[in-house]
């Protein structure tokens, strides 16, 4: 036996809290995990000795975007096109640069730069036949899966919602990030795509189109179209 064999493997499957909690924490058509309650009480806060802070105005075009943003759960109306659609998931969720020695950077903060969130998106044409996984390595939409019928916006469980032209769900398989960080990634995976769905929704609203962030879906018949290997986190609808 060489030297630098292991007689056990003391790691253990990194994997285990991750879907213990997500597999509890996953809905269905007919079956929520988490039921949803009215709010009845109001949020506590205990006041401290506090130094008050002048209220600025917004004098920038980012600081003008950061505070007329809004989530608006209507379809604004405005003509979709392959154009908006690209520029989305470049600005977005695309990559951005690279170091000098070539590492590609993206957009979007990622712990410890493993990106491990996957973009599959839908988009409500006729001529948009399948739904797409991005690849933002050739910034491309690959075609995944074929869906004429656009079937997957009924993962989405708000009707009105699901009507929005595009539909981008952010899904993972956690490729890197739990190699890399174990317990902790699936926390650090939901900061991740955080990140994401702001950089979504701002882009939108600054090209004049609405967005929700969507956190009531079908996680099941999304598994059942796309496949078990990804788990879906979050959806945001666009239009």
């Amino acid at each position: 036996m060489k030297s630098n064999s292991l007689l056990w493997d003391l790691t253990g499957d990194r994997s285990t809290l991750r879907k213990l909690y997500h597999n509890n924490a996953m809905m269905s058509e007919h079956y929520h995990s988490i039921r949803i309650k009215p709010v009845r009480n109001e949020r506590e806060w205990e006041l401290l000795d506090a130094i008050p802070l002048e209220q600025p105005k917004a004098k920038t075009p980012l600081e003008k975007l950061l505070v007329s943003r809004r989530t608006i759960r209507e379809v604004s109306g405005n003509k979709v096109d392959d154009n908006f659609i690209s520029n989305l998931l470049k600005f977005c969720v695309g990559i951005s640069g690279s170091t000098e020695d070539g590492y590609q950077l993206f957009s979007y903060p990622s712990p410890g730069a493993t990106y491990a969130t996957t973009v599959f998106i839908s988009i409500k044409q006729e001529q948009h036949k399948y739904v797409y996984r991005y690849n933002p390595y050739k910034h491309a939409l690959e075609k995944y899966v074929e869906d004429p019928d656009h079937s997957i916006g009924k993962v989405i469980d708000d009707g009105k919602l699901a009507d929005f032209p595009i539909k981008l769900f952010l899904v993972s398989d956690y490729q890197l990030i739990e190699e890399k960080y174990g317990e902790i990634a699936y926390r650090l995976l939901c900061l991740e795509m955080g990140h994401m769905a702001q950089n979504i929704s701002l882009f939108s609203f600054d090209n004049e189109y609405n967005s929700v962030c969507v956190g009531g879906y079908n996680e099941l018949r999304f598994k059942e179209i796309i496949g078990k290997q990804y788990d879906l986190h979050y959806a945001i609808v666009v239009g």
